[in-house]
C-alpha cells in the first residue's frame, strides 16, 4: 500500500547561501549601498575577513564539485581576489597616512560636492577598478575607461550628483596611477646583422 502525505517535499532554494552572500557583497560597492565604510581601519579589517570567508568558500566548492558546475564559483574567486588586493592596498593607506601616495593633483570646486557616503565609495571601487586593470593602459586610455564605468555605475543617480562622482571616480583612478610605478618593459632583442652577398665586401669607391 503506497502511503501519501499533503506536504509536498521542500523545493531546492533559488539562491544559495554563497550565491546571497556574493550578492550582499557586490552591493555594498554601489554608491547607494550599505556604506560599511566609515573611513578607519578596524572596518576594512571587517571587509578583509569577510572576503576571506568568501574566498574559502568558493575554493572549497571548487575542490568538491564537478568541473563543470564550478563555473560561478571560479569567477567568484578571479572577482574576490581582486577586490581583496584594493582592499589590502586601502588598508596600507590608512595604516600609513598614504605619505607616499601624495596626489599632485589639486581638487576642484566641483568635487567639493559629495558626501563623505559619496567619497568612499570613490575611494573603494576606484582602488578595485585600478587593480583590475592588468594590461596598464595609457593614463588618457586609462581616464576614459574610468568615466564610462563610473557612467555606468551611476546612470541610476541624478544628473548633478552622478557627474561629481564620476569625475571624482576619474581623479582618484589616474592619481592611483600616477602614484603606481609602472613595470618595466624589457628590451626587444637586437635582430641579428644580415648576411651580406659576397660579393658586396668587395666593392671599392
Amino acid at each position: 500500500m503506497l502511503f501519501r502525505t499533503d506536504n509536498p517535499a521542500p523545493s531546492r532554494p533559488v539562491r544559495t547561501t554563497f550565491t546571497q552572500r556574493l550578492a550582499s557583497w557586490r552591493e555594498a560597492r554601489e554608491p547607494v549601498g550599505s556604506g560599511w565604510f566609515d573611513g578607519g581601519v578596524h572596518c576594512v579589517d571587517a571587509r578583509l575577513k569577510e572576503c576571506d570567508r568568501l574566498l574559502n568558500a568558493a575554493r572549497s566548492a571548487v575542490a568538491d564539485l564537478p568541473i563543470g558546475d564550478c563555473g560561478e564559483h571560479l569567477a567568484a574567486i578571479n572577482e574576490l581576489s581582486r577586490d581583496r588586493e584594493a582592499l589590502a592596498g586601502l588598508r596600507d593607506d590608512l595604516l600609513s597616512g598614504a605619505t607616499h601616495r601624495e596626489d599632485p593633483v589639486t581638487r576642484t570646486a566641483g568635487r567639493e560636492q559629495l558626501s563623505d557616503r559619496d567619497r568612499r565609495w570613490v575611494t573603494l571601487e576606484a582602488a578595485r577598478f585600478f587593480a583590475d586593470q592588468d594590461d596598464r593602459p595609457a593614463r588618457s586610455e586609462l581616464a576614459e575607461r574610468a568615466r564610462r564605468h563610473a557612467d555606468v555605475a551611476t546612470s541610476t543617480l541624478p544628473v548633478a550628483r552622478s557627474r561629481a562622482l564620476t569625475a571624482e571616480f576619474v581623479h582618484q583612478v589616474t592619481g592611483l596611477d600616477h602614484r603606481s610605478p609602472r613595470p618595466r618593459v624589457a628590451a626587444a632583442p637586437s635582430s641579428p646583422p644580415t648576411n651580406l652577398p659576397g660579393e658586396l665586401l668587395f666593392l671599392s669607391d
